[in-house]
Order: structure tokens, then C-alpha cells, then sequence
């Protein structure tokens, strides 16, 4: 029953004796029939009661829901702020303990059920019409809150302990376990270990979503992209040099950072760098640049780093200047590892003029297979098979004579299309590619860009897909700190440890101790091969160690020639000065003692580098700048969903069509609400303002074109955004096309703009302006882009061909199989599969291969019974199979029919059998042997 109360608030009272009637919904307290459940007066609420405070009525919620196995929550409550507009005398006159002037509970089950659009998509909800309300109002005096409504029963639910433990109240851990769970989360642990861990230290059920949300809540707490806690980082954390260069507009467009062990090592071994990028580390999309080195173990140290938005020819300029800056023994570089494919090798080549670029040879065969192609050059498959046998013979090639031998056959036999395109791409720059021309540099037998591609691999396993700059900055100098302290602990152990030898000879001892492992396995084998080495020393030059063999050459390590020479004149062949002094263990051990030192020095003071705005450019420097930007636009549309996708298309398009008609577009971008019959439909305008994108989700941006003729001048328009006020928001700039009378050029593909160094002139470099550490914190990052769909990659192979699905090529002994399998093989193997597909009509004797030279002979396994397809043959077809000399039948495995013989066997055929079914296993490995 509802009464008006003194303060004019609506209040349920309870019914009185005569009112309360079997069908009254008011009841003190459920029964134990209806719940199941015993409650104890301190573990249930009743009419009547009152609680001084709000936490002492919390703490009792808290207690019933623990008893009973209900999870409780606050449907209505109205504070004591709100409630003084209508009950003022008592509101006044509560304490601020109590909180609340009225507060109902509900079942988490129970409540006002919501209305719900007949669009929505397809959920679920813990919404079940439960009747349990447990209501409290403030009693007159406003001392206390007061039970005046209830109905503790459950309807539509179970209340069970087994439930109640897996709602979200109840699976909520403790702060000091979630601090925990987040601080193992980082390391990447298994979740399923991690959950199985918390969920035995807490008793609480813990679910892989819980520690994906947890993992989820402490990415967003971390400030994320914030370019100059990330400097600072470096700096503080790391002691890192680091460079910065910006644009005119102030955006972020390359990052270097070098660390003092990472100068020291490069220092140390400085004769041969490898370069690469890689991609998807971070969320902004910038590539990662490593250049690292080779060191006197033969192990792979990083030795520059660098984030880059763009891989121009300025931004590659800009790094190798500041390389060669930051590290005076660049000049050391002889060799140059990169890939054939790498956009800006001429800003290698002019920045390191006394370096040699050579082009790793998996690329090259890689680049061969995809260029020499039936479909790109228009030649036959058997012409495309021997043309990439020459090339791949071409980079095997052991010296210039051996090259120069396959070139003259090459030129006879190769077709016209693919004689052009070699000499076009490949044969001027040979001595970049062919194995025994890049031995001759003293490449230390690195013929590929493995050295990089591991590291990158292994960088990948620690730095996440998609990290923000400062967790990319993080996990990078764990995985080097981690690699370089590994390195100088296995140094360590060498100094302490003897190696021992299983030969007498003190030559070997010798070197063993003057050398490091990986320098002395080489020579080890070039020692061996000495002993009984034969050599002409008449002229003494092998005495000096003037060898011209590829060893010696390419690893500047004593080769056999040498050493043989030695021994024959009676000499120790033993002689430290010819080796050289990277491979000295001596050398190793004072580099790595001296990296754990570097990492404790101050670094350098960040410099913040701007470019400035370029002069004219030529044709092709415009389609190259103009490529990475197209190349960056096709990059977002891939990510987004398709209805974007399809909208920003049209955009596009519009665009090219009035550039095509010489008309200037300026695009901005208007914000603007639907119409309800409009949010679920995209249109495109045509009329004559020509609005694209009309119809725009809420919240969405939408580009314009309108009419030249309504607009100012050309220079107004260009300058429109500049003089805009700044209460203009950025989602209501106006668009604008302008017409313009110049010429326009249009440019359909790389090949059109091709031009020579003398008509381009030489590319222009300006100084960048330095500017202070303040300006940091004004640089803007490329924003971060979402991931939509699938993660790419993980379906192609090495080379970026699809991935072919591996078939089950073990099908199991014969014997296994279901009977519908054998009898369909047997029925291949007797006449073909053509006749197998229609055997349930009969098999005619003239379908049966009588020819033993043409089955094959995995049919004689003693697992085979071929009786099981005699029901497929008629009589005479059968009889043609029994009379087959089993005899002639030919071990080859290469035989395009199978035999089957009857199950009448002689002694002399089993020994055939036997060796047969030896060789039948590579064509059909399902027989047993």
C-alpha cells in the first residue's frame, strides 16, 4: 500500500493484519522451501529495519549477498543534495553518512527491463524480471534509513554458489592482485598459467577475457605515442643519443638513436654493415632502420637504429648524415649488405663513396623468379625455366672469367625480352650480386642479408605488433641490453675456460689461443686441408700471405695455400700477421669489457633537425614523393571496413577526375548530424554542387567539392586555412575547387619519368636548422592507425605467394584405411581413375592395363587385398586381372598405373614383392612395409 508521508514523498507501508493476505507480494522473509537456503537474523532484512549510516547498510548488503548467493545493486537512489528540492525538512536535518534519502536494491537478475530497437544486433542480457527489492527511505527524524519495502524471493533464477561465482562482481580481484596480474601481463606470460595461478592464490574465477581487459585498462592508463616522455626515456633510462628530424609543419618525420655501446661496437668493427627495415612494430606505422654489424665471434651486434615515417631519399640522407656525424670510423665502411629492392641505394653510394653496395643474393634469385616471368615478359614457361637456371648459375659464379663464360651463353640462348632486362638492371652492377665478385671485397663470405633479417625476426619476438613508441622503446633495449650482457658473459667464459684440442700439433694451440672460436673453426678446416696440400713457393709471394684464393681474400684469415707453403719451406705455420686484428681474441674481449662500461655514460643532448623547404623539383623527384604519399593512402584505405572503404574511393576518384580537368581541389572537412532514415544508408551526390559523401554516419567526417564560383581567388583559397580563426573547429573548414590555367602533366607510371642525372640535376640537400630540446614537445607523431580484419601475413609465404595447404601426405598403412579407400585405390591402381570414377556400372576387360611395364608395383604389398574390388569387375574383366604376369612387373615408382595380382603367391614372387613394396612407399606412403 502507498501513503503520502508528511514530507508530500510517496512511501510503501506495510499491509496491516487484516490486509496481508496469501496473495500480498510483502513477506518478512522468503521461506526456506522457496530459496533453498536457512537465514540466521543477522544475515536478512526485515520491515522495519534501520541503519545509522550508509556503510553500515553496505557492509550488510555485502554479507547477504555473500549468504545467499545474490548479487545486489543500487536500481534507484536519490541523494541527500537531490532530495532537499522536495523534502527539505528532512533532508536538512540527515547526516552526510547516511548519503542516500532513499535507495532501492534489486536482484542483479531483476530491475526495469530497457526497451530495445527491433535493428539491434543480436545480445544477451542478466535481466530475468526477478522480483527482489529490498527498499529504504529516510525515517522522519532523518537519523537513519529504513527498511519500508521488500520481497526477498527470486523469480525465473537459480541461486546457486556455482552461478554466483562467475558474475563480474564476483570475479573483480583485489588491487594488489590486479597490480600483480598487470605487472606479469608485460611479460607476456601464457595466460592460461597466469589464470591458473590467480585463480589459486585468490578462490576467485578468473577468465582469459579478465586478464585481456586487465592487459586492455593498463595500456589506456599508460600515456601512450607521447614523443617526449619517449626522448626523455632514452635519455634517462637508456643514456641514447638521439635525433630528431621534423618537417615544415612541425610532424615527427624520422627518429635516430644510437647508444654509446652501440657507437664503441661499431667502432671495433666497422668493415661491412647490413641495413634493413622492418614494419608493424608500432602503431603509427613508422618502419624500424637497423644497421648492424659483424663482430669477431661472428655474431650480430645493432649498431644504429632509427624509426622513420617515410623511407625517402631525404630522410636516408638525413640518417647517415648524423651517422657519420656521431661516429668518426665511418669511413672504415667497405661493404654495404642491402636488398636489390631498396628505394634510395644512390644515397648510399654518395654518402659512403669508398663503400662498396653489394645486393644479398636471396633477394637477387628472389628477384629473378619475380621478374622473369612468363606474364611480365611475355616468353614461354620453357624459355622462363632456363633463363633463371643461367641467372641462378650467374650468382654462383666463383670469379669474373666463370661469370663472363655464362654471360656469352646466356646472350645466345636467353630470349630477346630477358637479355634486355638483365642488361638493363643487372650486368653493369655484377660486382654487387655474382658470389665470387663480392668474396673479392673482403665481405667475410656474407653473401646475403641473413645477419638482418635474423635480427629482425628476433626483434620481433620481443617488440609487440603494433606498440606504442614508448613500449617499442622499452622492449627495443631489452632485447639489446639482453643480447649484449649474453655476449660479454660467453667472453667472459673464454678467458676463464681452456679450449682443448684433440691434436698435438702446437700450430694449432697457437692460433686456438690467438684467435676467436668462430675465427679459429676457419682456420681449423684451412689447417686440415694444408696437410696434404702440394703448393708452388718458387716466387715466396705465399710466404706474405699475397694469396688470391677466395678464403684468404674474402676473411683475411691464413687459407691452405699458405699454410701449405709454409710447411713445405719448413716454417711454422703459425704467423699472427696474417690474421686480421678483428678476429684477435684479445681485440674481442677488450670490446666487450668495454661495452658493459659505455652504457653508464651520459649521453649526448637532443637535437631537434627541421627541413627546409626544397627547391623546384623534376619530374621524377615528384613522382617518387608523390609515390610514398599514394603509398601511404593505400595503407589506411586497407584497414578500414568496407563501407569506408567504398566511400573514401569515391573521394579519391573525384579528386583525380578534377585534377585530370587541370582544376585545383583544396579538401577540408564539415561534421554534421543525419537524418534517422539516413544513418543506415550511404549516397553519392551528383548534382551541381558536386557534395560527395552526402550521407555520413553521426560523428563522421565528410568531404566536400564545392563549385569554383563560389569561391574567392585562387590565392585566397590557397591560403584559406591559414588566415581561418581559431574558433573555427577542424571539422568545419569549407572545400574548395580552383581552376588553374598552367600546364598539367599527366603521369601514368614510373617508366614515363625516368630521367637522366643530367636533366634531373643533382638531388638538393639543404642543412637542416637546429633547434632547441623545448621544441620537442611541439613535434607531432603520424597519428596511430587501427588494425581492422585479420592479421596480414600469416597466409603467405617467404617470397609473398600464398601458402599452399599441406595436404596429409602420411595417410596411414594400407591396412588402416576404411574399406571405401581401399577399394577406390585398388581400383586406381588396376585401371586409372577416369575408370575407378565410373566402376559401380562395371569394369569391361578392355579397361583393365595388362601391361606390366605400365603398373605399378605397390600393389604387392601383403597388406594389399585386392579381392575387395573384384564385385566392380565383370567376369572377364576379373580374369584379365588374375592373368597379368606378376613377374614383369618394374620397381619404379615413377609408373603411372597400379597392378594388383591374385592372392595365389610364390615364394620366388614374395622376394619380388618385397622389394618392390620397398619402393612403392615413396609414391603411396600408406603401405605398410
Amino acid at each position: 500500500m502507498w501513503t503520502m508521508s508528511d514530507d508530500d514523498d510517496f512511501v510503501e507501508t506495510p499491509p496491516s493484519s487484516e490486509q496481508a493476505g496469501p496473495s500480498s507480494t510483502q513477506q518478512a522473509a522468503p521461506s526456506p522451501a522457496s530459496t533453498g537456503l536457512t537465514d540466521t537474523p543477522e544475515l536478512t532484512f526485515h520491515l522495519g529495519d534501520q541503519f545509522s549510516s550508509f556503510a553500515e547498510l553496505e557492509k550488510k548488503v555485502t554479507a547477504y549477498s555473500s549468504a545467499h548467493f545474490v548479487q545486489l545493486w543500487k536500481r534507484d537512489a536519490r541523494t541527500i543534495e537531490a532530495a532537499k528540492k522536495r523534502v527539505g525538512k528532512i533532508a536538512s536535518k540527515m547526516s552526510d553518512v547516511l548519503k542516500y534519502h532513499s535507495v532501492k536494491y534489486c536482484c542483479v537478475h531483476g530491475g526495469k527491463k530497457f526497451a530495445t530497437k527491433a535493428s539491434t544486433r543480436t545480445s544477451s542480457t542478466l535481466k530475468q524480471d526477478c522480483g527482489f527489492r529490498i527498499y529504504l527511505v529516510a525515517t522522519q527524524d532523518g537519523s537513519s534509513l529504513e527498511v519500508r519495502s521488500l520481497s526477498l524471493e527470486h523469480n525465473n533464477h537459480a541461486a546457486s554458489e556455482a552461478l554466483f561465482r562467475h558474475l563480474p562482481q564476483q570475479r573483480r580481484l583485489p588491487p594488489e592482485v590486479q597490480a600483480e596480474a598487470v605487472a606479469m601481463l608485460r611479460l607476456r606470460p601464457d595466460k592460461k598459467l597466469l589464470r591458473e595461478r590467480l585463480e589459486s592464490s585468490t578462490s576467485n574465477v578468473v577468465t582469459l577475457r579478465d586478464l585481456s581487459n586487465l592487459a586492455a585498462k593498463s595500456k589506456k592508463d599508460n600515456p601512450r605515442n607521447n614523443l617526449q616522455a619517449a626522448v626523455k626515456m632514452l635519455q634517462d633510462n637508456y643514456k641514447a643519443t638521439v635525433r630528431l628530424l621534423s618537417d615544415e609543419n612541425n610532424e615527427l618525420r624520422a627518429l635516430f638513436l644510437q647508444d654509446e655501446a652501440m657507437k664503441k661496437s661499431f667502432g671495433d668493427y666497422p668493415e661491412i654493415i647490413f641495413i634493413d627495415a622492418t614494419y608493424k612494430l608500432l602503431e603509427t606505422r613508422m618502419s624500424c632502420f637497423l644497421v648492424i654489424v659483424e663482430d669477431g665471434n661472428g655474431e650480430s651486434e645493432i649498431v644504429a637504429a632509427g624509426l622513420f615515417a617515410t623511407e625517402d631519399g631525404d630522410t636516408l640522407r638525413w640518417f647517415f648524415d648524423v651517422f657519420k656525424e656521431l661516429n668518426p670510423s665511418w669511413d672504415a665502411i667497405r661493404i654495404v649488405m642491402a636488398d636489390k629492392d631498396w628505394k634510395e641505394r644512390k644515397v648510399v653510394t654518395e654518402l659512403l663513396p669508398q663503400a662498396s653496395l653489394h645486393i644479398c643474393a636471396f633477394h637477387t634469385l628472389q628477384t629473378f623468379r619475380r621478374e622473369v616471368s612468363v606474364r611480365k615478359l611475355g616468353i614461354s614457361k620453357p624459355e622462363q625455366e632456363m633463363a633463371l637456371d643461367l641467372l641462378q648459375r650467374m650468382v654462383y659464379a666463383q670469379n669474373e672469367d666463370e661469370y663472363l663464360q655464362l654471360y656469352e651463353v646466356f646472350k645466345s640462348s636467353a630470349p630477346k625480352q630477358v637479355l634486355d632486362y638483365f642488361d638493363l638492371n643487372w650486368h653493369n652492377i655484377r660486382h654487387e650480386w655474382v658470389m665470387g665478385l663480392k668474396w673479392s671485397c673482403s665481405n667475410f663470405f656474407n653473401s646475403t642479408n641473413n645477419r638482418a633479417e635474423s635480427m629482425n625476426a628476433k626483434l620481433k619476438d620481443i617488440v609487440m605488433r603494433y606498440s606504442s613508441l614508448e613500449n617499442f622503446v622499452t622492449d627495443f633495449f631489452c632485447f639489446v641490453h639482453t643480447t649484449r650482457k649474453e655476449r660479454s658473459h660467453k667472453g667472459a667464459i673464454l678467458l676463464q675456460k681452456k679450449r682443448i684440442l684433440k691434436t698435438t700439433d702446437e700450430d694449432y694451440s697457437r692460433y686456438c689461443n690467438l684467435l676467436t672460436p668462430y675465427a679459429f673453426q676457419h682456420v681449423k678446416r684451412q689447417l686440415d686441408r694444408s696437410a696434404d696440400m702440394t703448393v708452388d713457393t718458387s716466387n715466396g709471394a705465399l710466404l706474405t700471405g699475397a694469396c688470391t684464393c677466395a678464403f684468404r681474400v674474402a676473411m683475411l684469415l691464413p687459407c691452405c695455400h699458405v699454410l701449405a707453403a709454409r710447411r713445405q719451406l719448413g716454417l711454422s705455420k703459425f704467423d699472427d700477421s696474417l690474421c686480421a686484428p678483428r678476429w684477435l681474441l684479445e681485440h674481442y674481449m677488450e670490446s666487450r669489457e668495454e661495452l658493459l662500461l659505455q652504457e653508464s655514460r651520459q649521453p649526448e643532448a637532443v637535437r631537434v633537425d627541421r627541413r627546409e623547404q626544397q627547391p623546384a623539383l623534376s619530374s621524377h623527384q615528384k613522382f617518387r614523393k608523390a609515390s610514398v604519399l599514394t603509398g601511404r593512402i593505400a595503407g589506411v584505405l586497407s584497414e578500414v571496413s568496407t563501407a569506408k572503404f567504398h566511400n573514401r574511393m569515391a573521394v579519391l576518384e573525384a579528386l583525380l577526375q578534377h585534377w585530370m580537368n587541370d582544376e585545383e581541389v583544396h579538401l577540408t572537412t564539415e561534421e554534421y548530424p543525419l537524418a534517422p532514415q539516413e544513418k543506415t544508408g550511404s549516397a553519392m551526390g551528383n548534382g551541381e554542387s558536386g557534395i560527395l559523401c552526402a550521407l555520413t554516419p553521426v560523428g563522421f567526417k565528410e568531404a566536400a567539392v564545392i563549385p569554383s564560383s563560389a569561391l574567392p581567388s585562387n590565392s585566397a583559397a590557397a591560403c584559406a586555412s591559414a588566415q581561418m580563426p581559431e574558433s573555427v573547429s577542424q571539422a568545419q573548414i569549407a572545400v574548395s575547387i580552383a581552376p588553374d590555367n598552367a600546364d598539367c602533366t599527366v603521369i601514368n607510371s614510373e617508366s614515363h619519368v625516368k630521367a637522366t642525372e643530367a636533366t634531373c640535376g643533382d638531388r638538393p640537400n639543404p642543412l637542416p636548422a637546429t633547434l632547441s630540446i623545448a621544441d620537442v614537445k611541439d613535434i607531432k607523431l603520424p597519428q596511430p592507425m587501427r588494425k581492422c580484419g585479420r592479421p596480414k601475413g600469416h597466409s603467405l609465404t617467404v617470397i609473398g605467394i600464398p601458402k599452399k595447404r599441406k595436404r596429409n601426405a602420411d595417410r596411414g598403412p594400407f591396412r588402416s584405411l576404411p574399406i571405401s579407400e581401399k577399394k577406390n585405390a585398388v581400383l586406381t591402381w588396376l585401371v586409372g581413375s577416369a575408370a575407378a570414377a565410373s566402376a559401380l556400372n562395371g569394369l569391361e576387360e578392355h579397361e583393365v592395363e595388362v601391361n606390366p611395364a605400365l603398373l605399378h608395383c605397390a600393389i604387392l604389398d601383403e597388406s594389399v587385398d585386392i579381392n575387395i574390388a573384384q564385385s566392380y569387375f565383370t567376369d572377364d574383366g576379373w580374369l584379365a586381372v588374375c592373368n597379368t604376369e606378376r613377374d614383369d612387373i618394374r620397381p619404379l615408382p615413377t609408373a603411372s598405373r597400379r597392378m594388383a595380382v591374385c592372392s595365389q603367391r610364390t615364394s620366388t614372387s614374395r622376394q619380388v614383392e618385397r622389394a618392390c613394396a620397398k619402393d612403392s612407399s615413396h609414391v603411396y606412403p600408406g603401405i605398410a612395409q
